[in-house]
């Protein structure tokens, strides 16, 4: 017997509730279903493997609700495949990826500052000056790659 997959989400009532919001039935404000769709949405894209790992996993959830609430309007209603929860779980992802590129600037700002007074001085701890010296290299490698990227990208136009 094949195991019945269980959705925490009903597609379906979740783009009809965008469709009457999207045609004024609701009026100017959204139905109470929708935000709580949204919310399963964020709250189930936290607990997957490359999410739950990070400290600031919550800020994450928060943009990714804010960022959805942005998007309801620009929902089309009328596509063919009528699939909220692939859109607005598409734009969760992308709030989450967002977010941990901010805090990994963030963490390298941070441990710059950290290595500056290693240097200067005013700060005797070997092992947090590796930390630092591991953060500041992966940040700055990546950085490079990316501006490789682009300037190959540049050049093959």
């Amino acid at each position: 017997m094949k195991k019945q997959k269980n959705n925490y989400i009903d597609k379906a009532s979740f783009h009809e509730a965008l469709k009457k919001y999207k045609n004024n039935q609701g009026g100017k404000r959204v139905e109470d279903f929708v935000g709580k769709c949204m919310l399963d949405i964020c709250q189930g894209l936290s607990t997957k493997s490359n999410f739950s790992g990070y400290t600031y996993i919550e800020e994450m959830r928060l943009d990714a609700i804010e960022n959805c609430i942005m998007a309801i309007r620009s929902y089309d209603v009328e596509h063919a495949a009528q699939n909220p929860f692939w859109y607005f779980s598409k734009i969760a992802n992308w709030a989450f990826v967002r977010r941990i590129e901010a805090e990994k600037k963030e963490n390298y700002k941070k441990h710059k500052n950290a290595q500056e007074y290693y240097l200067h001085g005013k700060i005797d701890d070997l092992a947090a000056s590796e930390l630092s010296d591991k953060v500041i290299g992966d940040f700055e490698k990546k950085q490079r790659e990316i501006k490789a990227k682009k300037i190959e990208k540049e050049r093959l136009k």
